[in-house]
């Protein structure tokens, strides 16, 4: 019998680093573009037409996928997971600080995509909060998912869910706090919870991937992002063509990673807006790893 994993989320949280470190793994059966988004789909599913997502799909390896849109995108997905592919499957998610993931996500969406009308991020918490409140006023809008990823930082609204459906031990939430902090624990961790030998990261190199990053062309960020996308499949398989072309890009068009200080009006809101949800979170993490979620 397969086993599956997926990692379910959240956006920027490292999951891309997570997805290229699991996928090295000699055990591991990757699916052939990080985010499948399979389970998101209103077509019929199969375990066949699923494992077809897959660089191997007659493999016995553990089948490994990452799409962050399974968080928050459908509450149906969890419900399709379990009816399609069983009990089998361990659904990771890497938590932030809702408040530092939003204002991550809307610089990196800032920096990638040629149409993001909103200026500051002020704006775009006030036409999230729009979003929310009266989405048939946004049926049309090419941003309805940038619009929904504010809601989807109440985390516990989603993973609830997933506990529910596949119990606790099967649902793995760990923090992104300690991926920055070591990546080598972190990816044991995560081997202990998924039966995995974590041996073979003793030597590992953890490189970091798909950080948030400013440009001075945002047309060329967006052209290199098309092409990054388009030839995903090929990327994933030639590791060292691509970390090429990534140094010379980064040298033609990087201005500097990181961005700005959020405002502290604007982290206050936010503050009070996730404070029901984190609340809920805080009887599933311990103190350790997620002092956000504690220290309120």
């Amino acid at each position: 019998m397969n086993k599956f994993v997926i990692i379910g989320g959240a956006p920027k949280t490292g999951t891309s680093s997570v997805f290229k470190y699991l996928s090295d793994h000699p055990d591991i059966n990757p699916s052939k573009v990080k985010e499948t988004g399979y389970f998101l789909s209103d077509d019929t599913l199969s375990v066949q037409s699923y494992k077809n997502q897959f660089s191997s799909p007659g493999s016995n390896k553990i089948f490994l996928e990452a799409s962050t849109g399974y968080l928050g995108s459908s509450k149906n997905v969890p419900d399709k997971i379990k009816e399609t592919l069983g009990d089998n499957v361990n659904v990771i998610f890497i938590l932030r600080n809702p408040v530092e993931r939003l204002y991550s996500y809307f610089w990196y969406r800032k920096s990638i995509a040629k149409d993001f009308k909103y200026a500051s991020f002020h704006d775009f918490i006030s036409a999230s909060l729009d979003f929310e409140n009266c989405k048939y006023i946004f049926v049309n809008d090419p941003h309805i998912y940038d619009l929904s990823v504010m809601s989807h930082g109440k985390y516990f609204d989603f993973i609830s869910r997933y506990i529910d459906l596949f119990g606790k031990q099967n649902t793995v939430i760990l923090s992104y706090d300690d991926l920055l902090k070591s990546p080598s624990t972190f990816i044991e961790n995560i081997c202990h919870s998924i039966g995995l030998d974590d041996s073979f990261y003793k030597n590992y190199d953890f490189r970091r991937f798909n950080e948030t990053m400013s440009f001075h062309s945002r047309y060329l960020h967006y052209f290199a992002n098309t092409i990054n996308s388009k030839y995903e499949v090929f990327l994933r398989r030639n590791d060292k063509i691509k970390s090429i072309l990534k140094t010379v890009y980064k040298k033609l068009n990087l201005k500097k990673v990181g961005y700005p200080e959020i405002s502290e009006a604007d982290r206050d809101f936010l503050a009070t807006y996730y404070e029901a949800s984190i609340l809920n979170l805080s009887e599933h993490v311990d103190k350790s790893s997620f002092p956000w979620v504690f220290d309120r």
